[in-house]
């Protein structure tokens, strides 16, 4: 295994790393998680949904007792096919990072875009116990990109340019 791209995360690593400030690095690590802008989602290796940030909540509509028990397929929006799932479980239960962005359904039924990365997390043998997700919400981002690059806005570009601009 290529240990420079290998960004999996083993408890031994956490636990060396606690030492004997435990109590004050899971604070951190929790309140990091909590506080955190981006969507956590913390699954078993089942895919069965253990734990969600506050951020989670507010982006999706979901609280958190309605999202722990449920699997992601929460928030499927339909518009990815049934091959870009079999392919981000065949990676991350492999052992590799899965990085994509996926189009998303909240709770209202409106559609969001994240920019994901969805982690295992191994045990001190080795073997992946949960996996970590990561989103972004970009859906603001496509949008804007979306407008820039519609033929009206190159039009009106292309006429602004013939014409100079107006003062």
């Amino acid at each position: 295994m290529d240990r420079a791209n290998d960004c999996t995360i083993k408890t031994s690593q956490v636990e060396s790393l606690l030492g004997s400030n435990a109590e004050d690095t899971v604070r951190k690590l929790w309140q990091a998680i909590e506080q955190s802008a981006d969507l956590v989602l913390i699954t078993d290796r089942a895919g069965v949904i253990e734990y969600v940030n506050p951020a989670f909540e507010s982006l999706t509509g979901y609280s958190r007792e309605e999202a722990i028990g449920q699997t992601p397929r929460l928030l499927k929006s339909g518009q990815q096919s049934p091959e870009l799932y079999q392919e981000l479980w065949a990676t991350i239960t492999s052992g590799n990072v899965f990085r994509g962005i996926l189009a998303n359904r909240k709770k209202s039924g409106e559609i969001f875009y994240a920019e994901k990365s969805i982690t295992p997390v191994r045990d001190s043998d080795g073997k992946i116990t949960h996996f970590i997700s990561n989103d972004r919400d970009i859906t603001e981002r496509r949008r804007l990109e979306a407008a820039t690059a519609s033929p009206e806005n190159g039009r009106n570009w292309q006429a602004c340019r013939r014409r100079g601009p107006r003062f």
